[in-house]
C-alpha cells in the first residue's frame, strides 16, 4: 500500500491539471448586454408608415406606348389623357379627332371599381345605384345625387372607393410648397388622401411624409 498511494496521488493531480487546461481553451462567455435605465431592454425602432401615390390615369402614351409623364396630358371630354412628351401634347391639342381617338386608346375598357359602400358612406343597393365611367373605371354610386357630385371631384371619389375606410384630408394647398392643389394628384398616408400641386411634390412627400403631413389641418 505504501508504494501504490504516491502513484494514485500523482495520477489524480495530473488529471486535474489536464481538465483545467482543456477548460482554458474554451472561448470566454460574452458579457450580458447592459440594460437601459430602469432595467428595460432597448426596443426595436418602429417601422415608418409609407405614403403611396394614387394614380387613376393611363400608364402608357396612346401615341407610341412609351411610359407617360404624369405632368404631360390633354383634357378630352372632361378626362385626362396622359402622354410621354410635349410633342404629343401639341399634336393632340391641334387635332380634336386625334385627341378623341387617344382617349379611346388610353382607356379601351371600363374596369369596375368594386366597393360595398359609396364614397358618401351609403350602401350600394341594386336597382337604386348609378354608374359613372371615368378614365377607364366604372364606378357604381349609391344614388343619382352622388353620380352628379362625382363630376366635381372624380379622382378623389374613386380613390375613396378603391381604398375603403380612407378619408379626404381636404387640404386646399400643397403641404410641400403651399401652392393650390391639383385635384387629380393624391397620395394615401395614415388612411388619409392628401392632395398636391404637382407629381414632383407628391414624390417628395413619399420620401418624408410625416413632416409635411403635420402641416395639414385635418377637419376630423
Amino acid at each position: 500500500m505504501r508504494r501504490v498511494l504516491p502513484f494514485v496521488i500523482v495520477s489524480s493531480l495530473a488529471l486535474v491539471v489536464a481538465v483545467a487546461g482543456a477548460n482554458s481553451q474554451t472561448a470566454p462567455a460574452q458579457p450580458p448586454s447592459k440594460p437601459q435605465a430602469g432595467g428595460a431592454q432597448a426596443a426595436p425602432p418602429a417601422a415608418a408608415e409609407k405614403a403611396t401615390a394614387v394614380f387613376t390615369g393611363n400608364e402608357t402614351c396612346p401615341g407610341d406606348n412609351k411610359p407617360v409623364n404624369r405632368d404631360k396630358f390633354v383634357e378630352v371630354e372632361g378626362q385626362r389623357v396622359y402622354v410621354c412628351c410635349d410633342n404629343c401634347v401639341a399634336a393632340l391639342k391641334k387635332d380634336a379627332a386625334a385627341a378623341k381617338t387617344a382617349l379611346t386608346k388610353a382607356y379601351p375598357e371600363a374596369k369596375p371599381v368594386t366597393a360595398k359602400n359609396c364614397a358618401c358612406g351609403g350602401a350600394i343597393v341594386a336597382g337604386k345605384s348609378s354608374d359613372v365611367t371615368f378614365q377607364g373605371h366604372k364606378v357604381t354610386l349609391c344614388c343619382a345625387d352622388c353620380a352628379t357630385a362625382f363630376k366635381k371631384s372624380p379622382v378623389t371619389t374613386m380613390a375613396m372607393m378603391m381604398h375603403p375606410g380612407s378619408k379626404d384630408a381636404k387640404n386646399a394647398t400643397d403641404p410641400i410648397d403651399g401652392k393650390p392643389i391639383d385635384g387629380t394628384i393624391l397620395a394615401l398616408y395614415k388612411n388619409y388622401l392628401v392632395h398636391f400641386s404637382s407629381w414632383a411634390n407628391e414624390a417628395a412627400f413619399e420620401k418624408d411624409p410625416a413632416a409635411s403631413f403635420a402641416k395639414i389641418k385635418l377637419s376630423g
